[in-house]
């Protein structure tokens, strides 16, 4: 009978990266392996039989002495560390677009960033920025990231005081999305009427304990867990396999009352855009629209280009694939199902239109995107 595999996870148990533990947990269970959890000195681990570690950066001891020993190291998140044999990364910038999408998509042309000048910070901010910048009237950098010292306090009123109304505001995690609104209430600013908020990792504490509820961009931190394991794999069962880096995108957006507004100032574009929101599951067209509105198809169509940036056409298609997205990451549905769902004439259109938009086909974004706990249940049942 061969011997079981056994490796060590070294990760904290609480917040985002103990959902990343977690999903290398089911994932390592899934194939058979021992688990460990927070050995330490790599001669320990070699005497406990350990052949392999998934750790975080800054882990201590640092990879390197593991690799010296014969113990590959796969990281999960942060910068990158001497002595890994391989890495999982979170797409950090495609967050910050996602979230600068989301406020375009509301109405938005002033923008804010609160967040952290260093690491994912800074590049989530540029992808927030890149995002806006074709509609961004202002876009602004609030010089801290909390509201721990009465310094910061007052620093972080003063700049959403300051902030021209309405804006929308992204927060580079849900505790400092939660520090935003909770300025706001204390200042008497108006979430979303004249700041909305959007932060990341849809955590369950902090985006229930906002007032209003915080939308978040939902992170598959389990997936990054089984990716880590899949990569230890491939050194296990090859030591002289090449490092290699997974990066994974966000899986959606969970939409709450922080941002759920449209600030389109002209009245009948706002009145397209609301309609094109509502009737997604039908087959409209550029015609139904417009005909829900009080104007021509030529005036609509040019103040609604001045008011979004988008032809109402684009709009169309940018809101459907955008709703298809989240039912491919969320849902088990079916792609000719979310074809229909999402008011796509055929599948092959959707297909078309999939493809040339995000460079893959639907099912190869859903297999992009399953997490962790979807791929151990395939397992366990499959």
């Amino acid at each position: 009978m061969l011997k079981p595999i056994h490796i060590a996870v070294r990760l904290p148990d609480s917040g985002y990266l103990g959902r990343v533990l977690l999903g290398a947990l089911r994932a390592a269970h899934a194939r058979r392996w021992l688990v460990g959890v927070g050995e330490n000195a790599p001669e320990y681990m070699l005497r406990c039989g350990i052949q392999g570690i998934i750790g975080a950066a800054g882990d201590q001891p640092p990879p390197s002495q593991y690799a010296a020993v014969g113990l590959p190291f796969v990281r999960v998140l942060g910068v990158d560390t001497p002595g890994c044999a391989s890495a999982v990364e979170v797409d950090q910038g495609h967050v910050g677009r996602l979230a600068g999408e989301h406020l375009v998509e509301c109405g938005f042309v002033d923008f804010g960033y609160v967040g952290y000048a260093h690491g994912h910070g800074i590049s989530r901010a540029e992808g927030f920025r890149r995002a806006t910048q074709h509609r961004a009237r202002s876009f602004s950098l609030c010089p801290v990231a909390y509201r721990n010292t009465p310094e910061e306090f007052d620093a972080m009123l003063a700049w959403l005081s300051a902030l021209p109304k309405p804006a929308g505001v992204f927060a580079a995690d849900d505790p400092v999305g939660s520090a935003v609104t909770e300025m706001c209430h204390l200042g008497g600013i108006r979430v979303p009427t004249d700041v909305a908020v959007i932060s990341v990792n849809d955590d369950g504490v902090h985006t229930l304990a906002s007032e209003p509820e915080l939308t978040s961009i939902r992170i598959p931190w389990e997936r990054v867990g089984a990716e880590a394991v899949d990569l230890l794999a491939r050194h296990l069962e090859d030591p002289s396999a090449e490092s290699h880096r997974v990066v994974v995108g966000p899986s959606g957006i969970a939409v709450r009352r922080s941002s759920d507004i449209s600030v389109i100032a002209d009245p009948e574009v706002a009145i397209a855009a609301a309609f094109i929101r509502q009737n997604l599951h039908l087959m409209i067209g550029v015609p139904e629209v417009v005909n829900a509105t009080h104007v021509g198809r030529r005036l609509l169509e040019r103040r609604f280009k001045v008011a979004t940036g988008r032809t109402l056409l684009e709009q169309i298609h940018v809101s459907r694939l955008e709703r298809a997205k989240r039912l491919l990451a969320e849902t088990s549905q079916r792609v000719s199902d979310i074809s229909l769902a999402c008011g796509f004439g055929s599948r092959a259109q959707f297909h078309r239109l999939f493809q040339k938009s995000l460079g893959m086909t639907p099912d190869e974004f859903r297999r992009s995107r399953r997490d962790s706990l979807g791929q151990t249940a395939h397992a366990q049942h499959g």
